[in-house]
């Protein structure tokens, strides 16, 4: 391969995140950059801009490139699901390919049996067994849930004999620790290691004191002033453009200036309805006052109350509606610049987010400890690292509508087609690469399970799914493609590569499918230029694989709506799209599960504002 050395079968480094947005990193438009490693490999390997998760819940996306088969074969939909035993591995093809395998950290695909006793009820982590390792049978370091052995100072995995291995440090330091460890043991072998941290999945139980806070506030102090202003400047005269290219297409002007109208007319009735809240609260607070001859010990504040009106109640907010509550926006000290999509469903999200953002700064620290590990061991050169997500993260921001099957915290926030769940960082790189260049075509990432495979030099069989990333990065060498050529950055404040400024390989077709569960059964289609989803609203989101019959669910237009704030799904003027996504996500369903569901029409959800609006539900498509 052209992209590859081949004097040698490479050494093949896979990282594993879990629930990493790609908007995190900063050579995916992260400001400040908190991912300098990262962003250093980007340059110098394989970018890809738009990289989709193949599913958002977390056990079915291991599974996924642990077989090369989506959720729907293998049964891994549910995050309780087991790793099926008849389907070969991942693990299983590399060790007849002569590789020596390892696997270290978050393993959680061997269902409730590593958590549970004989009766189901939650005891200490049990070691995985060894049948149930997915075909890695040597260099293990590694626990079920990982979440559950360790917190981020300290805790213990299993090795391969089963017994508790222990540290007392940062976990993602322990495991880079481990990772040297089975370094120290490769041959004149081939090796191929799996380090999949916990990190940065949310934390629960955090506040504001965290220490990984003070990670990330610590890491943006260093910014200058000069260059935050630099950039704000840029991004100020970047959204200028882009609003004079909406402005100056009828269509999207005419739909501007109409949902203008109407959210200024919402606001005028909200400001009304506030208004009256306002003068009732405060006439009850009177008379309580006058009754007890004093105002009520726990009467809340002006503040108290301000913050509470601007605060989305996430129990009634529906999809259907058009939210993009600036006032939410810009009550926020945005010293943290929270993606703007969370800002506006879920303000409550910035300690949280600051806590976030020092996982990720953490977890870029332990990659740039683990390329130095490779370099001096003289292994770097003939290495491939494969830089990955499962899926991202939407903070609970994103799925809480009345499609949502369930009422569990931590389901809500998995799955989904949402660019916060489904778009996610992906980069190859390492001294073996070759090819220095961003590619904006878009990919799959269970398109790794066979990419890896063909690194290695294995024949891959025709039911693993997906496509081989590094030969498709090498066919936009040729003069027709759009875009301009990969580059070398020349300096530090040129790492970070904005999205959309890759190369497009010519003629091919620009979609990924997406398979949802946990929070719906669904499936998604997402191109270069829209998401689409449906949702089986009679199914079991944690335990069913197929539908019959699924309904409209959501719409997003990539150009009007980067943030995915507005559902199309409903808009007359968006029929013809939708109808078109809707044949292409049906053939998606049926070369992938030899089935061909019906699609109903959505229904409206929500009264309208205006008893004039009122229309029947087949008339508002």
């Amino acid at each position: 391969m052209p992209d590859v050395i081949k004097s040698s079968r490479p050494n093949i480094v896979f990282i594993l995140t879990d629930q990493l947005r790609a908007d995190s990193c900063g050579c995916y438009g992260q400001n400040p950059a908190i991912t300098p490693v990262l962003d250093s490999l980007a340059a110098q390997g394989v970018k890809f801009n738009h990289a989709i998760a193949a599913h958002g819940t977390s056990t079915a996306a291991r599974g996924i490139l642990q077989t090369g088969k989506l959720a729907s074969d293998t049964g891994c939909v549910g995050l309780a699901s087991t790793l099926p035993q008849g389907v070969k591995t991942l693990a299983q093809y590399l060790t007849e390919a002569g590789y020596k395998t390892g696997y270290i950290g978050q393993w959680q695909l061997a269902g409730n049996k590593a958590i549970c006793d004989d009766n189901g009820n939650a005891t200490a982590e049990h070691a995985v067994e060894p049948s149930e390792r997915g075909g890695y049978t040597g260099f293990w370091r590694a626990a079920n849930d990982l979440g559950h052995t360790s917190d981020n100072n300290t805790g213990y995995v299993f090795d391969e004999n089963g017994a508790k291995v222990e540290f007392s440090q940062g976990r993602n330091e322990a495991l880079v620790g481990f990772a040297a460890d089975f370094l120290n043991q490769v041959g004149s072998e081939p090796f191929f290691l799996t380090v999949a941290p916990f990190d940065p999945m949310p934390q629960r139980m955090l506040t504001p004191v965290d220490y990984l806070r003070q990670i990330y506030l610590q890491y943006t102090e260093k910014v200058s002033a000069r260059e935050k202003a630099a950039e704000e400047n840029n991004r100020e005269a970047l959204a200028e453009v882009q609003k004079q290219e909406r402005l100056n297409n009828p269509q999207l002007k005419a739909e501007a200036e109409a949902r203008e109208r109407e959210e200024q007319e919402r606001a005028q009735r909200k400001a009304q309805e506030q208004a009256a809240e306002q003068e009732q609260a405060a006439k009850q607070v009177a008379e309580q006052a006058a009754e007890q001859g004093d105002a009520p010990a726990d009467a809340p504040s002006a503040d108290e109350e301000r913050v509470k009106k601007l605060t989305v109640n996430e129990d009634e907010a529906s999809h259907w509606c058009y939210l993009c509550a600036d006032e939410i926006v810009k009550s926020i000290p945005l010293k943290c610049n929270p993606p703007v999509d969370s800002q506006i469903f879920r303000p409550g999200l910035l300690f949280e987010y600051d806590n976030y953002l020092g996982e990720c700064k953490q977890l870029d620290n332990a990659l740039g400890a683990l390329v130095t590990t490779l370099k001096d061991k003289g292994l770097y050169d003939n290495t491939v690292i494969i830089f990955a997500s499962m899926c991202g993260t939407s903070f609970n921001s994103r799925n809480v509508d009345l499609n949502c099957a369930t009422k569990d915290e931590f389901k809500m926030r998995t799955g989904g087609c949402h660019y916060a769940t489904v778009k996610v960082p992906l980069v190859l790189a390492g001294g073996a690469v070759k090819t220095c260049r961003p590619v904006d075509d878009v990919v799959s990432n269970s398109s790794l399970t066979r990419t890896i495979l063909s690194l290695a030099g294995v024949e891959v069989p025709s039911d693993i799914v997906g496509e081989d990333l590094l030969a498709l990065a090498h066919t936009v060498d040729s003069p027709e493609a759009q875009g301009p050529q990969g580059k070398t950055p020349e300096g530090p404040n040129e790492l970070s590569l904005p999205p959309h400024e890759g190369t497009i390989t010519p003629g091919r077709v620009q979609q990924a499918l997406v398979q949802i569960s946990e929070n719906r059964l669904g499936r998604a289609i997402v191109t270069d230029e829209f998401t689409y989803s449906i949702c089986a609203p009679d199914a079991d989101a944690s335990s069913d694989l197929h539908a019959d019959h699924y309904k409209d669910d959501f719409l997003y237009e990539e150009f009007s709506d980067p943030y995915q704030l507005y559902n199309k799904v409903l808009d007359r003027l968006y029929t013809d799209i939708k109808l078109k996504l809707r044949e292409q996500l049906l053939d998606l369903i049926e070369q992938t599960e030899q089935m061909r569901p019906t699609v109903a029409d959505g229904e409206r959800y929500y009264p309208p504002m205006d008893e004039e609006e009122e229309a029947p539900a087949e008339q508002a498509q």
